[in-house]
């Protein structure tokens, strides 16, 4: 909904009989719900008023107790505690009167909060309790993790701080054991969004357990939750994207999960209405949940045949976190130190892990502020790239790194050792490898110098890819195939009266790009240049040039499964990230002729199968240097890799061209010369900030915004 100052007017003069007044109300109480959204309490306290009125003179108790919540969520937003507490009562003895189990819970759950912020937890704590008890005799999940969480909350201030966590792992459970998530288009876009704060708290309370004793444990329990938000984080983006098919999972499979998700769905939700009705019909209820258990018996036996027949598929559907042990002994190898950087409102949390030590510390940095810190250092990079020849430096990087690497963390970072980053929030948007790791008034030292650095939207996703790749019994024959130049048609997008989907894509994607998708004629250079120093043979088709640079191409090859033959794939293109503007729900890359030919979206890479070693997204733009968001890059890098690559890169900003190519190009070279994704990469960045290409490559601009997502071995 825009946030403008709407005024929905109803005329209730239309609705003077009683029966008129029921349809009114259809009406009444969203609107009611809007304004309070918006902010606009007197409208929203006018609406729940009228709401109540009417439902009092048309004697529908459900509806008053209704009304009577809003109220009094109104007033508690306004933080007229007394006010909304006399009509949460009210609205509780209602709904007692008509045994409106659900309302109940809802209503306690509401009362608890309220006196939590009156700062009387053992109210607060009591009625809590009232409401998860109701909430589990009705099976509630939505209301059960809501009460779970505020008991774990309150219990913290009163002291109480391992029935805290208890109740906190509770309710993360519940919130992972729905099935909201992935189904309908609305819980798609909405399913978490309201949860996630329920994983920072737990890390929040788990972090200052950790400074008060350090030796129980809590530093390794807080990063465990930090994985798990991370999987369910993914989730999120892939339900958005709507994807529906996945390479290598048979479209049975895929229908025998859904028809078994809906099945859970359906059970679930009706043995919740039965259990909330004044008189629940006992001997349905025993049906339904026999019906109920024999569904989550099937629905497990799936789980096991996914998990040994599609293994790929399973790893990305129903992840499942790696222990610290596992990582450990059995994924990080020597040399190789992971920064995991769990960034929360008001502070940071940092997990540093090698091969043989763990350690957590606190930076006392929250999300609004590095946000500001990461945008004032991208801002000084983009306007020194023309400050003339020379190594200008980044004072901006210089402030973020002490920050970010505080010296008590910094004994595993040995030089040479590959830094896993892996990164939330407003870190997408920074290349660590830019930061200035000198001290104050000596010359600039990159973190790049020192080591290569590689990016994982979680610890474990190194787990998944490594065993990814022992499954591989193939190798690629031939070494490339890229897409590259693009054909963009110019001026609008469509005719005036033409509101097809893809045409109304086009136009939300041209309006960030400030009006026209821009030609790149130089990409066809660098794919050309990459062609000859791989030695690709003209018979493998390697380049996809111009008109056949399309999702039409991609698709096709993909259903002749010519895709899996090529060991590095390139898409020159533009790409735009979700959230630039808020029409665009999922990533996408625009080959040629796309209000003709379709967008690349990241539902249509689930649907392909690779077997590369290195996706390349090469000279893409993500939007007039805006602040690039972490879950486009999480979807999009994702869904290549379950495709079949262990690694993507991708860049931070809109690339100069020529720069474009020395770093594509040459990280290609050192690839070919046998070192890894992550050398190869800082191989050629430090060429360009030595100068050997230039002395105006050697600012951060030129050098710093290609990164790889992946395993950088």
């Amino acid at each position: 909904v825009p946030r403008m100052d709407i005024d929905l007017r109803l005329d209730v003069r239309q609705y003077s009989t009683i029966d008129n007044q029921s349809r009114l109300l259809v009406f009444q109480h969203p609107v009611s719900t809007l304004y309070h959204q918006l902010g606009q309490y007197d409208k929203a306290l006018a609406h729940y008023k009228q709401s109540l009125a009417i439902m009092r003179e048309i004697k529908d108790r459900h509806g008053e107790g209704c009304a009577l919540s809003g109220i009094g969520a109104l007033y508690h937003t306004l933080g007229l505690y007394d006010k909304a507490l006399a009509h949460y009562q009210l609205a509780l003895a209602i709904e007692r009167g008509i045994k409106d189990r659900h309302g109940e819970s809802y209503t306690l759950f509401q009362i608890g909060s309220v006196y939590y912020d009156l700062g009387q937890y053992e109210k607060a704590k009591d009625a809590l309790t009232q409401s998860l008890q109701i909430s589990q005799e009705v099976g509630a999940p939505e209301s059960l993790w809501r009460a779970q969480g505020g008991l774990g909350e309150t219990k913290a201030k009163l002291g109480q701080h391992s029935p805290a966590i208890q109740h906190y792992e509770q309710a993360i459970d519940t919130i992972e054991s729905m099935r909201g998530g992935l189904q309908e288009k609305e819980a798609r876009s909405s399913f978490m969004q309201n949860k996630f704060f329920i994983y920072d708290e737990l890390i929040e309370l788990l972090r200052s357990r950790h400074e008060q004793d350090p030796t129980k444990g809590y530093d390794r329990k807080s990063w465990e939750i930090f994985e798990r938000k991370q999987a369910r984080l993914f989730l999120e983006e892939m339900g958005k994207s709507g994807a529906r098919n996945f390479a290598g999972l048979p479209e049975e499979v895929k229908e025998r999960e859904s028809e078994l998700e809906h099945r859970l769905d359906r059970l679930q939700a009706a043995l919740v209405n039965e259990h909330a009705k004044p008189t629940p019909d006992h001997p349905r209820i025993q049906t339904l949940e026999s019906d109920l258990q024999q569904a989550k018996i099937a629905f497990q036996n799936l789980k096991k045949q996914l998990r040994g027949s599609h293994p790929d598929y399973y790893a990305l559907k129903y992840p499942q976190p790696a222990s610290l042990s596992e990582l450990q002994a059995q994924v990080l190898q020597p040399g190789e130190v992971m920064l995991v950087y769990g960034v929360m409102q008001d502070k940071t949390c940092l997990w540093v892990i090698g091969k043989e030590s763990f350690a957590m510390h606190t930076l006392n940095i929250g999300e609004q502020d590095l946000s500001r810190k990461i945008a004032a250092f991208r801002h000084t990079v983009l306007i020194t790239k023309d400050a003339g020849q020379g190594q200008a430096g980044t004072p901006k990087s210089g402030e973020l790194y002490p920050l970010l690497f505080p010296e008590k963390m910094q004994a595993p970072l040995v030089p040479g050792s590959c830094v896993y980053i892996i990164p939330t929030g407003p870190l997408y948007a920074l290349p660590f490898e830019a930061l200035e790791t000198q001290a104050p008034g000596q010359p600039s030292h990159y973190l790049v110098e020192d080591h290569a650095v590689a990016y994982l939207s979680s610890a474990s996703l190194l787990k998944t890819l490594r065993e990814a790749q022992a499954r591989k019994q193939t190798r690629p024959p031939y070494p490339l195939l890229a897409f590259a130049n693009p054909r963009y048609t110019t001026g609008s997008a469509g005719a005036g009266d033409d509101l097809s989907i893809r045409v109304l894509q086009t136009r939300a994607y041209l309006d960030i790009l400030r009006g026209s998708f821009k030609a790149l004629p130089e990409t066809e250079a660098e794919a050309r240049e990459i062609k000859e120093l791989l030695q690709a043979p003209d018979q493998s088709n390697p380049l996809q040039l111009r008109d056949a640079a399309s999702r039409t191409t991609v698709l096709s090859l993909n259903k002749a499964a010519k895709l899996p033959d090529y060991r590095y794939l390139v898409f020159a293109c533009h790409g735009i990230l979700p959230g630039e503007v808020d029409r665009v729900v999922q990533s996408a890359l625009v080959l040629s002729y796309p209000e003709r030919e379709g967008y690349l979206t990241m539902a249509d890479v689930f649907g392909i199968k690779l077997n590369a070693d290195l996706v390349s997204l090469s000279a893409c733009n993500t939007g007039r240097g805006a602040e690039v968001k972490g879950e486009g890059v999480m979807g999009l890098t994702r869904a290549f890799m379950y495709s079949g690559t262990p690694a993507v890169t991708v860049t931070l900003w809109s690339v100069e061209s020529q720069s474009a190519k020395e770093l594509n190009v040459g990280m290609y070279r050192y690839l070919s010369q046998g070192q890894g994704r992550a050398s190869a990469l800082r191989q050629i960045k430090l060429a360009l900030l030595r100068g050997e290409k230039g002395n105006l490559y050697r600012q951060p601009f030129f050098w710093a915004p290609l990164v790889v997502f992946g395993d950088g071995q």
